[in-house]
């Protein structure tokens, strides 16, 4: 059988992820489409940098990295790793969007995605706090080249069966990214999804050591930027997982104030 590895991980701390209750309440009825495809804060954008600096070479040399389609999944991927981004090798990828009805889980269009990406990008260039990331960029013109690639595998022929469908499970997901990732000859990917989408669907909890399930949340949800590799196995019949772990890596946060760490 041959081997896949991937590796997940959650998406930086959002702006949804420190509203309160209150605020969200809020946010989903009056504010619902002011709300939509919220940004990473500050502080996640700072810990985000931080850890891509801390990841071991397994993750960093990834070929190819993936993303959902939300906006805070896309800034995710492109700072914790700038150079697949630099080189056109960070997607899009349908089908792994995060799961419920608010505000919050539904994205932007993509041209919209892609002139708030632009934008955003050329703030972090000139700020200068994630030191790689403007070192990779010398202009507008290197950035706008790189956020037009990433969604050029969006709508590949490998994708069919998913569709438009933003959330699917575990083994229709990975029945497409095979033959997409044979295509190109890779069987190694970084993947940037959500908490519940990771949790529910790739997740699987009779694999948790005990020491793991302490580096998660209370309800098994992984902190923000943590990340849980799976090695699966495979042929034309049927998927098996070989290997599953979770690191001890993340950012927590108490208000914008985001405390990042990674023990790999």
């Amino acid at each position: 059988m041959k081997e896949l590895k991937i590796f997940w991980i959650r998406h930086s701390v959002s702006s949804a992820n420190i509203q309160n209750i209150f605020e969200k309440i809020i946010n989903n009825t009056l504010f619902y489409y002011s709300n939509t495809d919220p940004s990473i804060i500050k502080g996640a954008e700072e810990g985000s940098c931080y850890l891509s600096k801390r990841l071991e070479k397994d993750i960093t040399n990834c070929s190819i990295v993936g993303c959902s389609e939300m906006r805070r999944a896309i800034q995710t991927a492109i700072l914790m790793f700038p150079r697949q981004f630099k080189e056109g090798k960070l997607k899009v990828l349908p089908g792994i969007q995060e799961k419920g009805p608010g505000s919050e889980n539904r994205s932007n269009d993509i041209e919209n995605n892609k002139k708030l990406i632009k934008q955003w990008c050329m703030k972090m260039r000139n700020r200068k706090e994630c030191e790689k990331f403007s070192q990779l960029f010398n202009n507008k013109s290197e950035i706008n080249t790189a956020v037009e690639k990433i969604y050029s595998d969006l709508d590949s022929p490998y994708f069919e069966i998913i569709g438009k469908q933003k959330c699917v499970s575990e083994e229709i997901f990975l029945n497409s990214l095979i033959d997409y990732l044979n295509n190109k000859r890779i069987k190694k990917i970084a993947i940037v999804s959500h908490s519940v989408y990771i949790r529910d669907e790739i997740m699987d909890e009779s694999l948790l050591t005990e020491k793991e399930e302490s580096y998660l949340k209370e309800d098994l949800r992984l902190y923000n930027n943590q990340i849980i590799k799976k090695i699966y196995l495979y042929d034309k019949k049927k998927i098996e997982i070989k290997e599953q772990k979770v690191y001890d890596i993340g950012c927590k946060y108490k208000g914008e104030n985001v405390k990042c760490h990674a023990k790999i």
